[in-house]
């Protein structure tokens, strides 16, 4: 669920009317990479942010155990972002 906005709307765009709530699907298809046991996916995120960019989605890493390993994404700006999960020692 995310905040309702404009097809075309920036990310420094206001609604002076108001905002409405909305589902957006999340949907990907996972790749394998045979030489490290993990899966791959591509995923775009423009759903979730004004900042993404559509022809560029994120790219997520999924462990043996098909965690969630790392997250990234270049967005507008020139600014991106990586996240690493990895379990407390």
């Amino acid at each position: 669920m995310r905040r309702s906005r404009a097809e075309n709307e920036g990310p420094d765009d206001v609604s002076p009317s108001g905002y409405r709530a909305e589902l957006v699907p999340l949907r990907f298809k996972t790749t394998s990479d045979d030489a490290t046991g993990r899966l791959n996916a591509l995923i775009d995120i423009t759903g979730f942010s004004a900042w993404a960019r559509r022809n560029q989605p994120a790219r997520v890493t999924f462990g043996p155990d098909r965690r969630l390993e790392t997250a990234a994404s270049n967005l507008i700006l020139g600014t991106s972002f990586e996240i690493r999960i990895a379990a407390a020692a």
